[in-house]
């Protein structure tokens, strides 16, 4: 049998790989189907995603669930959180409206705090999947990261947008594909630059 074809070969790993991602997938739009889990399927799929790299996950759906289990109260509360936030945005969007076209440079204000904290958000999850840390903390560092960490956080918030939202919308010959590996392979990649991201300050707190 040629090298490749065996399990240490490229082919059978590769096959193995994008076997996982489809299960993460499948797994991820689950259990973020009724929406207020949203934010406890992110940490799981994280947290799976970085043992999948590490070579540390078991079975991966009994790994998906014991992360989905261990880190679902912050991770909701949280979710919830920034869903309440959402909300009274959305509901006062008519007199923010308003206030905008009576001063227009607090809108420009205003967008470019809206995206620092979009930066933010994206790191909110993985971080949570990969310290334990109390909420308050966890949502400063992840403020400061997405700053400290501008092209890294760049680069995930094109991938999200990219690939997790605007493919399927302009590429509709992709959404088969989509449908069926999107969200999994936008988390695992992300994952990578996370994991970097992470190993520093691991490294750090090991050295002092």
């Amino acid at each position: 049998m040629p090298r490749i074809f065996q399990p240490s070969g490229g082919i059978y790993l590769g096959m193995t790989r994008i076997y996982q991602l489809l299960v993460l997938n499948v797994l991820f739009v689950v259990t973020a189907l009724p929406l207020v889990t949203l934010g406890a399927a992110f940490s799981a799929a994280y947290g799976t995603s970085f043992k999948i790299r590490n070579g540390a996950e078991e079975q991966l759906v009994k790994t998906y669930f014991r992360q989905f289990k261990a880190n679902f109260r912050q991770s909701t509360i949280i979710w919830l959180g920034i869903m309440l936030v959402g909300g009274i945005f959305y509901s006062a969007y008519p007199w923010v409206k308003s206030f905008f076209q009576t001063f227009p440079a607090t809108f420009y204000v205003f967008a470019l705090v809206l995206a620092v904290l979009l930066l933010a958000l994206a790191y909110v999850f993985p971080m949570i999947a990969h310290f334990a840390s109390p909420s308050g903390l966890l949502l400063l560092n992840s403020l400061l990261l997405a700053l400290k960490h501008l092209p890294y956080s760049l680069l995930i918030f094109f991938l999200f947008t990219g690939v997790g939202v605007l493919l399927p919308v302009f590429v509709p010959q992709l959404f088969l594909l989509w449908l069926l590996l999107g969200f999994g392979s936008v988390i695992y990649i992300s994952s990578y630059w996370f994991e970097k991201i992470f190993a520093y300050y691991v490294e750090e707190d090991k050295g002092r």
